[in-house]
């Protein structure tokens, strides 16, 4: 993968049945939503999946929370529709389209909201894809294109348009796969990709009304091309050696990419892999064309080192301990463009563009993850991690802990099947949690603007949920009746959600939010 100085995200959608039909409907309190599967015609070559959901947690929270400042959460409605063609084993055709409409909704907070404050934010995504895989005898190779599209828009409490914005994308995509015998394994890709981008940000100021702030309409061609070669000497150890090429039209930047990996088994059940590799992202287009932003900034870049030891306790049970770190160079900011104090003075963002390749930094920590498997009585996870995020801007010499700088985090889930009907489980997660991000401090009890920058951390985040499930199970269906509890503790996680103003003296009115309320559902399962 390309255009990503940190992690990316995999997701990857199976073919639906071509044996037979299947469903499975879902009706609760917080939404309802059906998956649906099977062969299509007497061949059975050709098959569809399907899905539908429909959410009214937002609805649900309006009515349980106590606090006009709970954060709404998100209302949406999804479709999902896959089409899978087999003619053969050495062919598989398979397209796939998504929809999805969210909205955000803050009239509990009307009456505290400013005039550039949003009272409704609505996203609207559209994505098809269409994909080609060809199996040989010692090759495999996917081809496929796609399209997406995405709209955002936000309004204030007067129905003023405060943003709006549409991203387009389109792309091909080639992976193929080459077994060269003796260890060998080669894969190569290409990967084309044509984005666009219109963007209209406006602000009120009482002199002149409404404004753009940001303003700007752009397009970006972007190739990208890679090859590796998998080498596997003995059994027991794997050697991947590789690199890519990415390319990015605005600026004429190009980056050149190596990486490796290697795994080693010295025992059958236990793996030792380290990595290393540089990685590059280049600028969005409203960081080159917005209100902040230059045409000449370069890539964002990283180089990241990762060394792991997994070890599978059992047949059931595996504890992993991964550390990593993480070099930035490169990064994109400036301190113009978030009011603070400078020489003691309240100082706006500036209204040029600003942006520079200046911040460099480092986030590295350790994560242990421990998981147990099994169909029957105790399974699930635990996981521990320990992170570091600072960074420094060259040319300033500013020295600040990162956005996402979260120092602890534990993650647990588990669940028990007390008997063949009736299952409990639990997800409980902690987070010591991130800066406010900004030149903020407390005075007192009072929020003020400062000189340095993520001073002041948001109090912990703790969430535990419950769920239990009981099932009944007849000849051709199961029906199951659950109740579940989100933030069964009911504990009040807050956010910084909104700068709303600051005053002369440096005062600011941040909108402290609390996040999901202790939030009950009920609800019925059938699979037929």
């Amino acid at each position: 993968y390309g255009d990503s100085t940190g992690g990316v995200l995999n997701v990857q959608t199976r073919d639906g049945s071509r044996e037979r039909m299947f469903g499975r409907a879902n009706v609760a309190a917080t939404g309802l939503s059906y998956t649906g599967e099977g062969p299509i015609g007497h061949s059975r070559n050709l098959s569809w999946l399907g899905s539908f959901r429909e959410s009214y947690a937002d609805w649900l929270i309006e009515r349980l929370a106590d606090d006009p400042m709970t954060a709404v959460a998100l209302g949406f409605t999804d479709a999902f529709l896959k089409l899978s063609y087999a003619p053969s084993d050495r062919h598989r055709f398979s397209v796939t389209a998504m929809g999805g409409n969210s909205r955000a909704n803050r009239e509990r907070e009307r009456e505290a909201l400013g005039v550039n404050s949003l009272l409704t934010a609505d996203q609207r995504t559209r994505i098809l894809n269409a994909q080609w895989r060809w199996i040989g005898s010692r090759a495999i190779s996917t081809t496929e294109v796609y399209y997406s599209r995405g709209t955002g828009e936000n309004h204030n409490v007067g129905g003023e348009l405060l943003f709006l914005a549409t991203a387009r994308e389109s792309a091909l995509r080639n992976d193929t796969t080459y077994q060269l015998g003796r260890g060998h394994t080669l894969q190569a890709g290409l990967f084309l990709r044509q984005r666009t981008e219109d963007a209209l940000r406006r602000r009120f100021s009482t002199a002149s009304g409404f404004i753009p702030t940001d303003e700007f309409a752009a397009e970006a061609g972007q190739p990208g091309y890679y090859v590796e070669d998998t080498w596997s000497p003995r059994r027991s150890v794997t050697l991947t050696l590789g690199g890519r090429v990415d390319e990015y039209s605005p600026n004429q930047d190009r980056v050149v990419l190596p990486r490796a990996n290697v795994s080693f088994n010295p025992h059958p059940r236990l793996t030792i892999s380290a990595g290393w590799g540089q990685y590059a992202q280049f600028p969005d287009l409203a960081s080159l064309y917005g209100e902040f932003g230059r045409p000449d900034l370069g890539a964002p870049r990283s180089m990241q080192s990762v060394i792991a030891i997994e070890h599978r306790v059992s047949e059931r049970s595996r504890l992993r301990v991964e550390v990593y770190d993480k070099e930035e160079h490169s990064v994109l900011f400036s301190e113009e463009t978030e009011p603070r104090l400078v020489n003691g003075a309240v100082t706006f963002p500036a209204k040029s563009p600003v942006l520079r390749n200046t911040l460099r930094g480092y986030s590295r920590g350790i994560e242990v993850y421990f998981q147990r498997r099994s169909a029957n009585r105790l399974s699930g996870w635990i996981s521990y991690a320990l992170g570091f995020t600072h960074f420094r801007d060259d040319r300033t010499g500013l020295d600040f802990d990162g956005d996402f700088d979260q120092r602890h985090t534990v993650n647990l889930y588990g669940s028990y099947r007390v008997s063949r009907s009736l299952n409990l489980s639990l997800k409980f997660r902690y987070g010591s949690n991130f800066p406010a991000i900004g030149f903020l401090a407390y005075s007192g009890s009072t929020l003020v603007l400062a000189a340095e920058r993520n001073q002041v951390r948001l109090p912990q985040y703790v969430r535990l949920d419950v769920r239990a499930n009981r099932a009944f199970h007849f000849d051709s269906w199961k029906m199951t009746l659950y109740m579940e509890v989100s933030n069964a503790l009911k504990r009040h996680n807050v956010r910084f959600s909104d700068l709303d103003r600051i005053n002369s003296s440096g005062r600011v009115l941040y909108f402290r939010e609390n996040l999901l309320p202790l939030l009950p559902s009920i609800g019925i399962s059938v699979e037929f």
